[in-house]
C-alpha cells in the first residue's frame, strides 16, 4: 500500500483538545485523504454551516466545557 500512513497517539494523550476548530477539521480531512485545497474549502463550508466561523481559532478544549461553549458560537441575528 504505497503512500498509506497511519498515526497512533500515545495513550492518554488528548491531542484533539489542543487543536483549534479549523485545525481539527483540517486534520480530519487530511486523515481521510482529501487534498489540501479541498480540505480548506470543506472546513470553511462546515464552519459556516455550523455557525462557528467566528470561533475557528479557539481551542477545542475551550469549547467542550459546557459553561464555556457559549462563547465558541457566534451569535445569530435575531429574526425581525
Amino acid at each position: 500500500m504505497s503512500g498509506a500512513r497511519i498515526g497512533v497517539p500515545q495513550e492518554g494523550l488528548r491531542l484533539f483538545e489542543w487543536l483549534t476548530g479549523r485545525e481539527l477539521l483540517s486534520y480530519t480531512g487530511r486523515l481521510r485523504g482529501l487534498p489540501g485545497a479541498e480540505v480548506d474549502r470543506w472546513a470553511a463550508q462546515l464552519l459556516d454551516v455550523l455557525d462557528l466561523a467566528g470561533a475557528q481559532h479557539k481551542l477545542v478544549v475551550d469549547c467542550r466545557r459546557p459553561r464555556l461553549a457559549a462563547p465558541c458560537r457566534t451569535p445569530r441575528s435575531s429574526p425581525p
